[in-house]
């Protein structure tokens, strides 16, 4: 379920020269998938992340020119190799969030997990989806912990109120009927 995001930066600003430094080169990545380059754009990120094996954002890149070409499996491989770099946790949930997709909630949990201990605890669709794993995993009192959390700090989010109602039971009390009714109205603008 990945999708590309289309570019701001115009192709004409496209670098030429050859590339020296780290951020040279992640340029030339881009403005090669920009400029529908694909081969050209995962030769430069190939060779970025030669150049900076323990780089996270090199691993990233190469997943980034990895998917303009079409090439899902490297790059849902070269994320994940920027995942277990321990200071990325965009990158862990974002991966998680494919193994969620896939229905592999043990290792997606373990990624959420991850996230979270990077950092990640103040974003709620991360908080929201470790809920959703937790209730995958059959631990209840997990999963109402996280929607909660994840509630609170963003009372409108629809990934949070959709968190939080699957974790409720399902009682007919006043307080789900108001998060259903809630969601309901976010759901219709």
């Amino acid at each position: 379920q990945l999708t590309a995001l289309p570019s701001l930066s115009p192709v004409r600003i496209a670098p030429t020269s050859q590339a020296t430094g780290a951020l040279q080169l992640r340029d030339q990545v881009r403005h090669a998938i920009i400029a529908g380059d694909g081969e050209a754009a995962v030769t430069r990120a190939a060779e970025l992340a030669r150049r900076f094996p323990g780089s996270a954002d090199a691993q990233a890149v190469l997943g980034d020119a990895s998917f303009a070409v079409g090439d899902k499996p490297a790059a849902r491989a070269a994320y994940g190799r920027a995942a277990r770099n321990p200071m990325n946790g965009e990158a862990a949930a974002a991966l998680a969030d494919s193994y969620a997709a896939q229905g592999d909630w043990p290792r997606a949990v373990g990624l959420l997990d991850h996230a979270l201990d990077l950092g990640m605890g103040r974003v709620p669709w991360v908080l929201a989806a470790r809920s959703v794993g937790a209730r995958q995993l059959g631990d209840a009192e997990e999963a109402m912990s996280y929607a909660l959390a994840a509630h609170e700090l963003e009372p409108m989010n629809p990934l949070a109120i959709s968190a939080l109602l699957a974790a409720m039971p399902d009682d007919g009390s006043a307080a789900r009927a108001e998060l259903e009714a809630k969601l309901r109205s976010l759901q219709s603008r």
